[in-house]
């Protein structure tokens, strides 16, 4: 049985956007628990009994915009702003986290703070919170690495490279635990920072049992049985440079194409100018952009796909990442296309879970994708997946990590 929490909880969420990930934390709260997102909010518009809106301090380079001269504000807020910008949300939401933090420490409330990350600059808001209250239990859930993170690093300008290493150093460091979304990454925070093991914990993005209800109930051998064209569903941004080469997916598209196949790429939630280019480039056609819609929605429509893809480069911290859509895509009983290092976690639950395929980003992906959909069609493409290793990711499953963490349980060794 859980152990009750001796006092009254105060969590208090701060990220400037609530993602699935950390939505899910509100149905932890109770009768003992009161959980509160601090959120990025232009208007201060959102504030009830659970969120409260942030309005972020005035941006002066906000001019350039108005001018149009869009380039120029993005060079100043870089050089300006250390980490980023997010300091202007941090700096409003120090003011009034203070104030709350101070009034439940006053009534006898315990305090969690977790802050989400990326934007990884919120974590500077918990740095300040802890070092004005030291008794609180501060959280870093470490949705993506940082500095690690090739990405993420290349955006910071050389002049405040060794700042921003010290400036993580000492968030690992002061931070109570330090949360990644899977083993591999608590490998790098242990390995490459040199943290403690007791600092570290890893809570898998999950997905939500009730998301099942929107799964469409489509044969998966429908596509081989009337020649109709084999579907293959691709859920968020299909080009982030370097992490997700879009490129290649859409050259192996091509060749699929070229080969004979009849084929249709449909791809969920990405709006950007930089997937519409890299379509126009294409040799041939079966490209279709849906616009955004609702999480619900949009599961609904990529389930009525024959074969979901994920892809990942091979790059140091593209094989600690759990993408967002991994779980997801496992509650969908389609088979999951990977091209992601052959040794990653996003490989590793593909293959636990027996519900796909991985295939090693070295390989040559159109005549990879040519070969697997040619077995599809010879109904040759079947899994025998693992219930018992899926549910591993079900939030029945990780709420009780989020529960334990919270509340301050100690980790076992």
């Amino acid at each position: 049985m859980q152990k009750e929490p001796e006092n009254n909880l105060s969590v208090y969420i701060i990220t400037t956007n609530i993602n699935h990930r950390s939505s899910m934390l509100l149905n932890l709260a109770n009768t003992k628990i009161q959980i509160t997102y601090i959120i990025k909010d232009k208007e201060n518009t959102k504030s009830d009994s659970n969120h409260i809106g942030i309005k972020p301090y005035p941006n002066p380079t906000g001019i350039f915009r108005v001018l149009g001269l869009y380039k120029l504000k993005a060079l100043f807020d870089k050089y300006l702003f250390f980490p980023s910008t997010t300091i202007l949300f941090n700096g409003a939401a120090k003011k009034i986290l203070y104030q709350k933090i101070q009034h439940d420490l006053n009534n006898n409330r315990s305090v969690s703070v977790v802050t989400c990350a990326p934007p990884h600059g919120t974590t500077l808001c918990g740095l300040y919170l802890k070092k004005r209250f030291p008794k609180i239990n501060w959280l870093v859930d470490w949705q993506d690495l940082w500095t690690y993170d090739e990405s993420y690093f290349h955006r910071t300008p050389k002049l405040y490279k060794k700042r921003l290493i010290k400036l993580e150093q000492k968030i690992l460091q002061s931070s109570d635990l330090n949360i990644t979304t899977n083993n591999y990454a608590a490998d790098v925070l242990k390995n490459h920072y040199n943290l403690p093991s007791n600092k570290i914990i890893s809570i898998v993005h999950p997905y939500n049992t009730e998301e099942l209800a929107a799964v469409s109930t489509l044969n998966n051998n429908q596509a081989a049985s009337n020649n109709r064209a084999i579907k293959i569903g691709f859920l968020g941004t299909l080009s982030k440079p370097p992490k997700v080469p879009g490129d290649r997916i859409l050259e192996a598209i091509d060749s699929a194409q070229d080969s004979g196949l009849n084929v249709e790429f449909h791809i969920f939630g990405d709006p950007t100018k930089l997937t519409h280019d890299l379509v126009k480039k294409m040799r041939n056609n079966g490209v279709i952009i849906h616009e955004r819609m609702p999480h619900l929605d949009s599961l609904k429509k990529i389930s009525e796909c024959d074969i979901l893809l994920i892809t990942l480069s091979d790059l140091p911290n593209c094989r600690v990442i759990m993408h967002a859509k991994l779980p997801h895509y496992l509650i969908i009983n389609r088979p999951i296309l990977a091209f992601v290092p052959k040794k990653s976690f996003v490989a590793q639950v593909v293959n636990e879970t027996n519900t796909g395929i991985v295939i090693d980003t070295d390989k040559d992906w159109g005549l990879e994708l040519v070969n697997i959909l040619r077995s599809f069609k010879d109904k040759n493409l079947n899994f025998n997946r693992n219930e018992q290793a899926i549910r591993k990711y079900s939030w029945e499953n990780v709420s009780k990590q989020w529960n334990n963490v919270i509340n301050k349980a100690p980790l076992k060794p």
